[in-house]
């Protein structure tokens, strides 16, 4: 009698331990789930609210500035009072917003304006080749902003 009365008291505990296990599992794996599903969430309405802040900067530059002057820049202007006046202006945006450089550039991706000094105006931005989709939408008058993409440094940068 004594061995029946152990031998359910061990098939019971078996079955609670199985369960217990299988529950645990099912807590684990809904906790999972819903871990996974809010990071990408956040991930994609960050890199979301990210590029429509760049697309908002660029908007902004292009309104404060002469497109006319700035078209009319040509290699060796560098030196140039119009020039030094504009990059100070990037320059002070630049701080402002905490981005990393601002570029002006046209539709060759030749350099107009650059915060980094040593971009001389004219030289091809050649990474522009890979946002040839955004850079479409942007010369159409819409904004448009990159994926991110790893810097030399680095880093996850955006352009916008």
């Amino acid at each position: 009698m004594f061995t029946s009365f152990t031998n359910d008291f061990v098939n019971r505990r078996k079955i609670g331990d199985k369960l217990a296990v299988t529950f645990g599992l099912l807590i684990f794996s809904a906790i999972f789930v819903c871990g996974w599903y809010i990071y990408g969430q956040t991930k994609y309405h960050l890199d979301k609210e990210l590029g429509q802040r760049l697309i908002d900067i660029a908007q902004t530059i292009a309104t404060h500035s002469n497109g006319a002057i700035i078209m009319q820049l040509v290699p060796g202007n560098e030196t140039g009072l119009t020039y030094r006046n504009l990059v100070s202006q990037l320059n002070r945006i630049k701080q402002k917003t905490a981005v990393k450089r601002i570029y002006i550039f046209d539709e060759n991706h030749r350099s107009l304006v650059d915060t980094e000094i040593e971009i001389p105006i004219g030289i091809e931005y050649l990474k522009l080749k890979f946002d040839q989709l955004e850079l479409e939408r942007v010369w159409q008058r819409n904004g448009a902003a990159s994926v991110l993409f790893l810097g030399d440094d680095g880093y996850y940068y955006k352009s916008g």
